[in-house]
C-alpha cells in the first residue's frame, strides 16, 4: 500500500485522483449572464428547451442542464444557436447591440455582356 499524501498547506485536498472544483467567481457570473441571455433568445423565438436543443441537435437534458447551471454548454452548441438563429456574437457574451445578426438579401446574379456587341445575354 502506497503511503497516504498530505496536502501542502494551502492547496485543497483531492478525493483519489478526481480535480479539485474550483468555484471562480467570474466564470460563473459569465455562465450565468450567457444563460439568462439564452432564456430571453429561447422567449422571443418561443422556443422551450426541448425546441431549442432539437434545433441544434443536443439532446434536451443536456440543454436544460447547461441552462440551469450543471454543466457549462459546450462552445460547439453555441456557435450551432447562433448559426441556425442567427443570434449576434456579441450579444450573447455580453448583452450589448442587437440580438440578431441582419438578414443578407439574397445576391443578383452578375450580368453578361458579349464581347462583339456589348448587350445583355
Amino acid at each position: 500500500m502506497g503511503r497516504a499524501k498530505i496536502p501542502m498547506a494551502g492547496t485543497p485536498a483531492r478525493p483519489h485522483g478526481r480535480r479539485a472544483l474550483v468555484s471562480r467567481p467570474d466564470l460563473v457570473a459569465v455562465r450565468t449572464g450567457i444563460a439568462n441571455r439564452i432564456r430571453v433568445l429561447q422567449a422571443c423565438l418561443r422556443l422551450t428547451n426541448s425546441d431549442m436543443a432539437r434545433s441544434i441537435s443536443v439532446r434536451a437534458e443536456t440543454w436544460a442542464n447547461g441552462l440551469l447551471g450543471g454543466r457549462a454548454i459546450d462552445g460547439i452548441s453555441l456557435l450551432r444557436m447562433m448559426a441556425v438563429h442567427r443570434v449576434e456574437p456579441r450579444w450573447l457574451q455580453t448583452g450589448e447591440g442587437p440580438m440578431f445578426r441582419p438578414r443578407v438579401p439574397a445576391a443578383r446574379p452578375p450580368q453578361i455582356f458579349t464581347a462583339r456587341t456589348g448587350t445583355d445575354r
